[in-house]
C-alpha cells in the first residue's frame, strides 16, 4: 500500500492505493478490503491468479489500517471455501 508493507505502519500522500497478489490452486471468487475493521470495497473475481489495485478515494480519516480478503472455491466438493487473509496495514496520511 503505497509502498508500506503488510504488517508495517508508514506515512502516504493523498489516497490509499491498495495493492494484492494472491495465487490459489482453485478459482480465486472474491477479493474484499476492509478499511477501520469494516469493509470499504468488495469485487467478484474468477482467476487463479490475481495482480489487482484498488485506491480509496473514500476515506475522510488521517489514520486508518487495512487488510485485504480473498476466497477460493472448496478443494473438494461441499467443502468450506478457502479464505486469506493479509496482515494488516497501518497509514497515516501526511497533511
Amino acid at each position: 500500500m503505497n509502498g508500506v508493507a503488510m504488517g508495517r505502519e508508514g506515512e502516504i500522500d493523498g489516497t490509499a492505493h491498495v495493492h494484492v497478489v494472491a495465487d490459489s490452486a482453485t478459482p480465486l471468487r472474491q477479493i474484499e478490503i476492509y478499511r477501520n475493521g469494516a469493509l470499504a470495497h468488495s469485487e467478484e473475481i474468477d482467476s487463479r491468479e490475481l495482480d489487482w489495485s484498488w485506491s480509496d478515494r473514500d476515506n475522510p480519516r488521517s489514520e486508518s489500517y487495512y487488510y485485504a480478503r480473498v476466497t477460493a472455491l472448496p478443494m473438494v466438493a461441499q467443502g468450506m471455501p478457502a479464505v486469506a487473509y493479509s496482515s494488516p496495514v497501518w497509514v497515516t496520511r501526511k497533511e
